[in-house]
């Protein structure tokens, strides 16, 4: 089977991060060893303009219009960004180059796969009603909870999101709650399937946590909680630091550690300095990939504050190296983090997410069972998944 991924951008193996770009290309790799995949992710070209400089840096440098990296092939077609009209014609330009790809360019290809409803969603349903090609579209959490709603993103994507999962022959979701979503939208268009996200097990459990806080230079008595995510508004960092100050009041011995960073770092500074918490919060901004599974085996607890989610892949990360998951009921939570492997409670509320942390902190996990139950979640178990809504469209055989 040849089939051909349409993405927004397309990482490297060694520089994806992200739990979309991650998922995107984890896939992409396995799928690769048992069937053809090529990939369409544009690079964009903003214009010489002040407020784009940072957009322009983040884009790095064109690595060419086709290039094969490892079992891929990738193209990489020019997209100029033009102001004010960049939404409306960014993903019909990306469908009219799927449709050049897959239609002149690379013969044979049996189904087109766009991850994310907007752009790569709405041009994988263009070009594959222009080739008459079947087409799964995977939604991942903000493209559908956000893109849904024309006061958040505006009309055009709006419209867009909802033409992209009514034009999908599958769509693939994440999460339950995401699928029913989908599904209202789509009105018995075709197939919703559930397939949670997946976690690379090869990476995960191979060091103590004595060995992992050695490494990191971790405080090694410290009752660690790991706050690993981007410091953006769904994300709400603002409540995981009023709720650790609380929880900090109970247990003198707590320390919050922060990954990542984002639009909000500077408010998230400002709130941790007003709440006293300056000695007692490590902000470890971006850090590389290959150093998460030593956070993840140095925390007694990983916790999210989200007000909206997917399904997050630092919680199956976190459950596969034995690590309990605190964090807010939301999106595909409920779904991978039952009774017994964590605690979830209302978002926006402060007290309850330090009385869930301080409830963690204070039990007694059996690390193996939170291990066997996360180990459920491999790459490998994701993309027998994807492979069966494939061979439901007529793109293969499930394997």
């Amino acid at each position: 089977m040849k089939v051909a991924f349409v993405v927004e951008s397309f990482d490297a193996a060694e520089d994806a991060r992200g739990g979309v770009r991650l998922s995107v290309r984890k896939q992409a790799d396995i799928l690769s060893r048992r069937h053809e995949v090529v990939v369409i992710a544009p690079h964009k070209v903003f214009p010489p303009l002040g407020r784009y400089s940072s957009m322009r840096r983040s884009r790095g440098t064109w690595p060419g219009f086709r290039n094969r990296e490892g079992t891929l092939r990738v193209y990489r077609p020019l997209m100029p960004h033009l102001p004010v009209l960049g939404n409306v014609l960014e993903p019909v330009q990306l469908g009219l180059f799927v449709t050049v790809v897959c239609g002149l360019l690379e013969s044979g290809v049996s189904l087109i796969h766009g991850h994310r409803c907007y752009p790569a969603g709405f041009a994988a349903g263009l070009a594959g009603q222009l080739l008459r090609l079947p087409v799964v579209l995977t939604v991942y959490g903000s493209d559908v909870n956000a893109g849904l709603d024309k006061n958040a993103v505006g009309r055009w994507v709006s419209f867009a999101t909802r033409q992209s999962l009514r034009r999908a022959t599958a769509v693939i979701a994440v999460s339950r709650a995401l699928a029913e979503r989908a599904s209202a939208v789509r009105a018995g268009a075709g197939t919703t399937r559930v397939v949670p996200s997946g976690v690379d097990l090869s990476e995960l459990g191979l060091v103590s946590k004595e060995g992992a806080r050695v490494k990191l230079g971790a405080p090694p008595g410290a009752r660690l909680v790991l706050f690993a995510a981007n410091l953006v508004p769904v994300k709400d960092p603002i409540t995981m630091l009023r709720a650790f100050g609380r929880l900090k009041s109970r247990r003198s011995d707590a320390v919050l550690a922060v990954l990542g960073t984002g639009e909000l770092e500077r408010a998230v500074g400002d709130e941790c300095r007003s709440l006293g918490l300056a000695d007692s919060v490590m902000f470890l901004g971006r850090r590389p990939r290959q150093e998460v599974p030593l956070w993840l085996a140095a925390s007694d607890v990983v916790a999210l504050s989200s007000t909206d989610e997917g399904c997050p892949m630092i919680a199956l990360e976190a459950l596969a190296s034995g690590r309990p998951f605190v964090g807010t009921a939301v999106g595909g939570l409920p779904d991978v983090v039952p009774d017994g492997a964590g605690i979830l409670v209302e978002p926006r509320d402060p007290e309850a997410l330090a009385a869930a942390l301080d409830e963690a902190l204070g039990r007694t996990w059996d690390e193996k069972a939170l291990a066997a139950h996360g180990r459920r979640f491999s790459w490998e178990s994701a993309v027998a998944g994807v492979e069966a809504v494939y061979a439901g469209v007529g793109g293969g055989k499930a394997r």
